[in-house]
């Protein structure tokens, strides 16, 4: 700089200073002002030319300095000084803050010949400063007392910031993590996730809250939900912030509630299954059905789901345990088919058991075949089955117990050493055992397994005990309608014995009063009629004459003997010998009447203990009632076999047949369809029959015509017929 701009400066060096804004004051050692520029007036009020030569008091007497006077600082050490003072002016009810800053004024000598301060109001700066130091202490208060911890890193995942609640979730002060890298509270399997959520942060994308787990310092995982935001300065992401959430509490309670949820769903479900299954067992009578129905229970998926199930009924004659009924695949091969087979339908329970019901159920060869193995004597009372069936108490075996338990080489039979047993009681008393296993899968049996089994092993108790009281009282309306329909027919056969009785006497007494005239009639005719001429014109009626006499005495010869039936002479006789005889004997009627006569007779037929006259009378009744049927022809077939321990004979026609063959009626005294004759031939018959010990019975022909069917036993009573 050269002599005249610096001679420039000195004589304008007061005007430079007037037309600064700020107040500015140069003072003197002792203090005082030894100039004041125009800002003083217009900031304080006070005239500047008024102001020289009094000390700085005059300028500071309305303000409030705290700290050492900065001039005063100047002048003893000679560097510059600066100091805040609050300046309050008359009429202003707020005061002002001025920063005060004294600069030192040296002599050609480097003394301090005056102090030079400059006053800048910063009233709006400090103000400021206040609004932030204000909004700091209250983000700080809310950091520090929020109920959710908090914390910040560097984009590289350095720690910055901690909150308390960050620090009383992790168990670490804020002090030891700062400047440790996040990845000490992850787990290794989150540190991968945590750096790509860091890629999408940096991009400045958003992130939708997470759920993680942070690690604390005794070791504990805490589950947390995290909400992730980008730190900015001037636009560009300089780190991250953190809120995080302790949810474990939380996530317990939602995994309690769960648990509650499933066991809910799984007591509905239990509920369901039990209310299925009593409603389907309570409404079955059959009891081979009911037991299927238990073994279908016990094993379906959608009841107790176990392999397979066997069950032993008691047999109190023989008085031992007996495998009656057992179901499950025999190997895993055949199991995976079976259960895929089923999950394909997708029934219900109550689906599969009402198909049991209405159509009964195929049975597994090998588990059956394993169940009728077991035959297990009551005397063996050290028996495990025979243990809980008489001592009436569930038991489950598990794999190794054979070595402290007797199970009497059941897990031979069984191909597994794990098994429940529990039995089957209803109020009479134990009625068998129910066994399940899951040799199959090999799945563990429970303790709840064992006690769902025990629940349904009531139900089918009260349901074979139901299915009992029923067939008891089906056993006993049995007899009671036996009794009832014998008491009908012995009262009905009473009165018609006694109706019988009177007509009979009455019959004979007729009979043999008829009978004498009758035989004189006819003998005389028939020796009127030798004598009379071929040629004479009565000789016609004489022999209608002894044609009616015929058949009166044939009528009066059935009613003696429907009155008095003879003694039976019984004599081992082939029934084929008599069927021959009648046909030979009948051959001229046969031949008359055009009939077709066919014999289809057995020729290993044993000999019958019987009276064959009075036989042969039966079959001959039969035979010319087929005759009398078949008046324009026909075929007459006689048919004999043995069957069940008797000689069975039937003779069949063509002819116009009875209206209702099976009618019993047709079987009793008078009951006659043709318009001659009294109806007496098959009562006969029937009567001469049951003296052997056989029946009588009829029914329709195949194309038409009646078949009438004799039964006599072959074994008899020593003494023969009665």
């Amino acid at each position: 700089m050269d002599e005249r701009q610096t001679a420039f400066l000195q004589d304008n060096f007061l005007l430079i200073l007037e037309s600064i804004s700020d107040p500015i004051l140069v003072l003197t050692p002792d203090f005082r002002i030894l100039f004041a520029n125009h800002a003083v007036q217009e900031k304080f009020g006070l005239i500047a030319d008024e102001l020289r030569g009094q000390s700085c008091r005059a300028v500071f007497k309305h303000a409030h300095i705290k700290e050492e006077c900065p001039a005063c600082r100047v002048f003893e050490d000679g560097k510059p000084h600066q100091a805040e003072i609050p300046y309050l002016r008359e009429q202003e009810t707020a005061s002002r803050v001025y920063q005060v800053v004294a600069s030192p004024v040296r002599d050609s000598e480097g003394k301090v010949a005056a102090a030079v301060e400059v006053m800048r109001d910063i009233s709006e700066i400090k103000a400021l400063e206040k609004a932030i130091r204000r909004s700091k202490d209250r983000y700080q208060d809310l950091f520090e007392s929020t109920s959710v911890a908090i914390y910040s890193t560097d984009i590289h995942g350095v720690i910055l910031s901690l909150n308390r609640k960050g620090e009383a979730l992790l168990g670490y002060s804020s002090k030891e993590l700062i400047g440790q890298h996040v990845s000490v509270l992850l787990p290794e399997e989150e540190i991968v996730a945590s750096r790509e959520k860091a890629k999408v942060l940096l991009r400045g994308e958003a992130l939708p809250p997470f759920e993680t787990e942070f690690i604390a310092r005794d070791g504990e995982r805490k589950k947390v939900e995290v909400y992730l935001s980008p730190i900015r300065e001037e636009g560009r992401v300089v780190g991250f912030q953190g809120i995080a959430s302790d949810i474990t509490l939380r996530k317990q309670l939602e995994e309690e509630y769960k648990r509650f949820a499933r066991e809910l769903e799984f007591q509905v479900a239990e509920l369901s299954f039990l209310n299925q299954l009593g409603d389907m067992l309570m409404d079955t009578r059959e009891l081979h059905k009911i037991l299927f129905m238990l073994l279908i229970a016990v094993t379906a998926r959608q009841g107790l789901g176990f392999n397979r199930a066997f069950l032993l009924l008691l047999n109190p004659e023989k008085e031992e345990l007996e495998g009656k009924f057992a179901i499950g695949p025999s190997d895993a091969h055949e199991a995976g088919l079976i259960w895929s087979r089923l999950d394909r339908r997708g029934q219900t329970l109550r689906e599969i058991l009402e198909s049991v019901r209405q159509s009964g159920f195929q049975e597994d060869a090998r588990v059956n075949q394993i169940v009728r193995s077991l035959r297990i004597p009551l005397s063996n009372r050290n028996h495990l089955l025979v243990r809980a069936l008489l001592e009436q108490r569930s038991i489950s075996i598990k794999d190794g117990d054979n070595e402290t338990t007797d199970i009497s080489g059941l897990d031979a039979v069984l191909g597994t050493g794990s098994f429940v047993v529990v039995p089957l009681v209803t109020p009479r008393g134990p009625v068998g055992t129910l066994l399940a296993d899951n040799a199959i899968t090999g799945k563990p049996i429970r303790d709840e397994d064992l006690e769902r089994l025990k629940v349904v092993s009531y139900y089918a108790s009260a349901a074979i005990e139901n299915s009992l009281l029923h067939q008891s009282l089906e056993e006993k309306v049995r007899m009671l309608n036996k009794v009832t329909n014998d008491l009908r027919e012995n009262r009905d056969r009473l009165v018609r014995a006694e109706r019988l009785s009177a007509v009979g006497e009455m019959s004979a007494g007729v009979a043999h009063e008829i009978r004498n005239p009758l035989v004189a009639i006819g003998g005389f005719t028939r020796y009127i009629l030798k004598r009379m001429p071929q040629d004479d014109q009565n000789r016609k009626h004489l022999e209608i004459i002894v044609k009616e006499v015929d058949r009166l005495e044939n009528i009066l010869r059935g009613i003696l003997d429907f009155v008095r039936l003879a003694e039976v002479h019984p004599t081992p006789t082939d029934i084929n010998v008599i069927i021959r005889q009648i046909f030979e004997m009948l051959e001229p009627e046969l031949l008359e009447a055009s009939i077709k006569a066919r014999k289809e007779l057995s020729n290993d037929l044993p000999e019958l203990h019987i009276d064959p006259d009075r036989i042969r009378q039966v079959l001959i009744n039969i035979y010319r009632n087929a005759i009398q049927a078949m008046p324009e022809s026909g075929t007459l077939t006689v048919r004999s076999f043995q069957r069940n321990g008797r000689v069975i004979v039937e003779v069949e026609d063509t002819g116009i047949g009875i209206p209702n063959p099976e009618d019993p009626k047709i079987f009793e005294p008078f009951y006659t369809s043709k318009n001659t004759g009294l109806g007496l031939g098959l009562t006969i018959s029937s009567q001469v029959l049951k003296i052997h010990g056989g029946i009588i019975s009829a029914r329709a022909g195949r194309d038409r015509g009646t078949v009438i069917i004799i039964e006599i036993p072959i074994k008899q009573d020593e003494t023969g017929p009665t």
